[in-house]
């Protein structure tokens, strides 16, 4: 039922909704944003878990998606971090949570550069 909510505001803000940027990215987008759900589905399963030996994990949660909502390019882009952070940060799961498939729609990753993060993606999520 989101559809109905999502599909008014597009048609409302249809001059700021960009369109995808190649066809390239039409094809290649739904793939990132699979492998993105499978990963954010396992972190949230790797952090249920710790239930089986902690009494309270819910310090645990808050910590793991304040980091998230910072280093995944949720609250800015990762484009104005410096090169060496940016780098560090490429080896967590935070950036292809929402930077990668995004910079995949915007075009500022081509598909044939998309090897690393979709290699990153899909060992986090099997």
């Amino acid at each position: 039922m989101a559809a109905v909510p999502l599909a008014i505001f597009v048609l409302c803000f249809r001059q700021y909704v960009l369109p995808p940027a190649s066809l390239t990215a039409v094809l290649v987008f739904p793939v990132s944003l699979v492998l993105t759900a499978l990963l954010q589905f396992f972190i949230s399963y790797a952090m249920a878990m710790l239930a089986f030996w902690l009494l309270e994990i819910s310090t645990f949660i808050f910590i793991l998606f304040a980091f998230e909502y910072l280093a995944s390019g949720h609250l800015f882009p990762l484009d104005i971090l410096p090169p060496l952070l940016k780098q560090i940060l490429y080896l967590t799961p935070f950036p292809y949570q929402m930077y990668f498939p995004i910079s995949i729609y915007l075009a500022r990753r081509r598909a044939r550069n998309c090897g690393a993060g979709w290699r990153f993606n899909a060992s986090g999520s099997s």
